[in-house]
């Protein structure tokens, strides 16, 4: 195999990011450490090659196909993990693009300026413009930024709007710099990626990227790209924060997440006992289950 896209971590996130390229044509192999029965299944019956392991081994790294690859994504949950990961890939083969998943936002912009990676993705970043882009509805999937210029994916139905004129997405694309990445017709199954010669129907609703000043010329303004223009309202913030912990438990083995609960049922269970039947103060109650736990 070669030409390919190495996919380290398979985890909801680096699922996606399979199921993505999977989708846009691109051969794909996939080194976890660990994945859900499922996911291997769908995605070793697309054809990708899974490998459980350390992405960080070298012989991994090879095995997959690191010497031919056009191209690793470190998606895993953990950010040394992710960046150990770039590291090893240009240790071994400098000259590959490396796209890094990274939850610290300052950290990421700090790598992709002094070690030259070709993406380091701040999770805060990326999952900020999303919330307020579902806020305003489902015309907008999300914004981002590439090189301080600002991007929108959104949706658009052809019979609402300026797009009614084109007679291909080729057209759409000629005309107002809108790139169409999915379109999605009434008794048809989605077309990803349709070919410029396809027709434009007034029925058609179309997945389009286009920069943010062009999608504002033509439908409106869209949702702000940049992190730092405003501060986020507190709902949103939170949103953030379960998303994340949500993340992190669906990641975490499930002998672990058994033993987590059980302790959330047995410390105050342990208290309630020191506290209704040995009449122990609450507060020595606390004091002794916390000493039985060590």
């Amino acid at each position: 195999m070669a030409g390919h896209c190495i996919v380290c971590g398979m985890g909801d996130v680096g699922y996606r990011v399979v199921e993505l390229l999977h989708r846009l044509g691109e051969e794909v192999v996939v080194v976890t450490s660990e994945v859900r029965d499922d996911r291997r299944r769908m995605a070793e019956a697309h054809g990708v090659r899974v490998l459980i392991g350390d992405a960080r081994n070298d012989q991994l790294l090879s095995e997959a196909g690191l010497v031919s690859a056009k191209a690793v994504i470190a998606a895993t949950d953990q950010d040394l993990v992710n960046i150990e990961v770039f590291l090893d890939s240009q240790r071994l083969r400098p000259e590959v693009p490396v796209v890094v998943r990274l939850f610290d936002q300052d950290l990421a912009r700090q790598l992709e300026g002094s070690f030259g990676l070709r993406r380091a993705l701040g999770m805060a970043a990326l999952s900020a413009p999303s919330f307020a882009a579902a806020a305003l509805g489902e015309s907008f999937l999300g914004t981002f930024s590439v090189l301080d210029t600002p991007f929108v994916i959104g949706r658009h139905r052809v019979e609402d709007g300026p797009l009614r004129d084109c007679p291909s997405l080729g057209a759409v694309t000629d005309r107002h710099r809108l790139v169409p990445l999915i379109r999605e017709r009434s008794g048809e199954a989605c077309a990803a990626l349709p070919p410029a010669e396809d027709p434009v129907l007034p029925q058609d609703r179309l997945s389009l990227l286009a920069r943010k000043t062009d999608w504002d010329r033509l439908f409106g303004s869209a949702p702000a790209t940049s992190p730092k223009s405003a501060v986020l309202p507190l709902g949103l913030r939170l949103r953030q924060g379960f998303s994340r912990l949500r993340t992190y438990w669906r990641e975490e083995p499930t002998p672990l997440r058994a033993v987590f609960l059980s302790l959330c049922v047995l410390i105050p269970l342990t208290v309630a006992v020191f506290h209704l039947f040995v009449h122990l103060p609450l507060a020595d109650s606390i004091f002794h289950t916390i000493a039985n736990l060590h």
